[in-house]
């Protein structure tokens, strides 16, 4: 995608977006989900959600102190068959 930025009409500036082949758009992208957001989601507690992280891969990423999640990689997790492992099952309390 290239988008054309004009400055006073004298000087136009181009910047150019571009991931391998396809021009994204940014509606594509998907956004990161808070703890908050995928205990909702998922209708649990943030203690099962983490013990799913340490126990049994739940797909997250730390950013200093924040969790963030796609929940895409969530649902392609649970479809995996990796969330309903028996190795630790959820302790909601």
């Amino acid at each position: 995608m290239v988008r054309e930025l004009g400055i006073a009409g004298r000087i136009t500036i181009q910047s150019y977006s571009k991931i391998g082949d396809a021009d994204m758009d940014d509606k594509n992208i998907e956004k990161w989900s808070s703890l908050k957001e995928i205990t909702e989601y998922l209708g649990a507690s943030r203690e099962s959600i983490f013990k799913w992280i340490d126990n049994k891969g739940m797909p997250a990423h730390k950013l200093g102190k924040l969790w963030k999640f796609k929940i895409s990689e969530v649902d392609e997790w649970i479809k995996s068959g990796k969330a309903g492992s028996k190795e630790e099952d959820s302790v909601e309390s």
